[in-house]
């Protein structure tokens, strides 16, 4: 929204700005969060493929707003809201008709943090 306002998101979320720092430790969080799930077998392509869409899956829900809450509408003026996504996420709380999780459940619990994110914004 403003010079100031981008100041102020570096400040809250990344204080002491390192670019190595921050490049490394998001290299490590990706890893961490994609190493969750292995795949064995198939080609390296198909693996590639794989992992590429499991990032997709993954690089949502996003913070839409500034530290301060203002955003930017589809009609080009300043708004607020207190905890704004872009996206929409998806959760399955329901059993498969045979009793189990379904997938999409076993997949959500699988990442507790995106989990409770994903709660909180439907």
């Amino acid at each position: 929204m403003s010079i100031d306002g981008a100041r102020k998101n570096l400040q809250a979320e990344i204080p002491g700005w390192d670019f190595d720092g921050v490049r490394a430790g998001a290299e490590r969080s990706w890893n961490e969060e994609l190493e969750k799930i292995a795949v064995e077998g198939g080609s390296k392509e198909q693996r590639v493929t794989f992992y590429t869409a499991l990032y997709h899956a993954m690089i949502a829900p996003n913070t839409f707003s500034d530290v301060d809450g203002s955003y930017r509408g589809m009609d080009g003026q300043i708004r607020h809201a207190d905890d704004p996504f872009t996206t929409i996420c998806v959760t399955d709380n329901s059993e498969a008709d045979d009793g189990s999780n379904s997938t999409t459940n076993q997949w959500v619990n699988s990442f507790p943090r995106r989990n409770a994110i994903c709660r909180r914004s439907t």
